[in-house]
């Protein structure tokens, strides 16, 4: 992708099937957005507007972590010489919704207002952790049968598991439900105790992809004097 020099500062907003809130999504390389992931942390309950306080309990404000360096990151924020990424849903593709339309405003909002701080020098200083959601590898979808299908899901997501992204999922819980019937637990393969995200979703079917494992971790965003 060459020299990450198109820009400052890369901001990618997104629309998410999955039942995943606003999620903030950092790199590792990037101490910035880990600082303004920790500033949006802060801000996200205060209440500035009518639908504010309406727009934290039902979007809440998580961060997911990819830990990868500058050169080998694959997303679009990577362009830039820092660079955030926006998830907000759920919300099916192509169709304006109010709630996800208002959660990423607020999330943009408030981004740019930490930039114009921290270009300031005013920026309040962040906390010395961050609670992180860290990525755990993807989980791929059951085989299905026949040219067309051996692309797309050969299960469906188990109902217990539907909309539960960021909730713990346990070695031998239901994972997916088989056309038949059957029902395919969880094997531990990503650890005992995962927490899921983009659960089912739509974005992913082509690539066979059914959801994200990721492990709760505190992430430091400043060094203790």
């Amino acid at each position: 992708k060459g020299s990450p020099t198109a820009a400052d500062m890369v901001i990618d907003l997104h629309t998410t099937t999955a039942n995943m809130g606003t999620t903030v999504i950092v790199n590792s390389y990037c101490q910035l957005a880990l600082r303004a992931a920790a500033y949006l942390t802060q801000e996200w309950g205060t209440c500035e507007a009518d639908g504010d306080a309406k727009t934290a309990s039902t979007h809440p404000l998580r961060v997911y972590l990819h830990d990868v360096t500058h050169e080998a990151a694959p997303y679009l924020c990577s362009v830039g010489k820092a660079g955030i990424t926006v998830e907000v849903g759920p919300t099916p593709q192509g169709l304006l919704r109010a709630d996800a339309v208002g959660a990423t405003e607020r999330a943009l909002r408030l981004l740019l207002r930490f930039l114009e701080l921290d270009a300031t020098g005013q920026a309040p200083p962040p906390p010395a952790t961050l609670p992180v959601y860290v990525d755990g590898g993807k989980v791929p979808w059951p085989a299905g049968s026949g040219t067309l299908s051996s692309r797309l899901p050969g299960a469906l997501v188990a109902p217990s598991l539907q909309d539960r992204d960021f909730q713990p999922l346990k070695k031998g819980e239901p994972m997916f439900v088989t056309p038949d019937g059957g029902v395919i637990h969880y094997d531990g393969a990503k650890g005992d105790v995962v927490y899921p995200i983009f659960v089912n979703e739509a974005a992913y079917y082509l690539a066979s992809l059914s959801f994200v494992t990721t492990q709760p971790d505190t992430q430091h965003t400043r060094k203790e004097p």
